[in-house]
């Protein structure tokens, strides 16, 4: 686990193998790497977007994980901001709650696994920047 500049949020390096030269394998493991119950996984592909996220959450925390290709994922906690490149399945971001996130950069081929604590509930975004600064600032 390293630790990253905004607040709640880091790098998990997942569990590595390689399978006799068969393959290559990346363990992701709940209370080991993932600090949650997994209550919805989705994965992003096809992306025509040029930037997705642009909001954050009130209560529900992530892991962000590029499956294949690569993105540049942008966080903001009120005060600090930070830039990750991910290119790779054996790392992943965990993102706390009150962080706002921003997706951009997507290599052609890329896909993205998120893995999230708590089931869709639109009344868990802040999709107003201005907004959460209001947010962030009473915690």
């Amino acid at each position: 686990m390293e630790k990253m500049n905004v607040k709640g949020c880091y790098i998990i390096d997942f569990e590595n193998v390689n399978d006799n030269n068969k393959a290559f394998l990346t363990i992701i493991q709940t209370h080991k790497h993932i600090p949650f119950e997994v209550k919805r996984i989705f994965l992003l592909s096809d992306i025509k977007e040029i930037k997705r996220g642009n909001h954050a959450h009130k209560k529900l925390h992530q892991i962000i994980i590029s499956v294949q290709g690569s993105f540049l994922l942008k966080l903001d906690d009120g005060e600090n901001k930070q830039e990750i490149f991910l290119d790779s399945p054996s790392k992943g971001v965990f993102v706390s709650n009150l962080v706002w996130k921003e997706l951009t950069n997507f290599s052609e081929d890329c896909k993205i696994l998120v893995l999230a604590s708590d089931y869709y509930d639109e009344g868990d975004y802040i999709r107003n920047y201005d907004d959460f600064l209001k947010i962030v600032k009473r915690y």
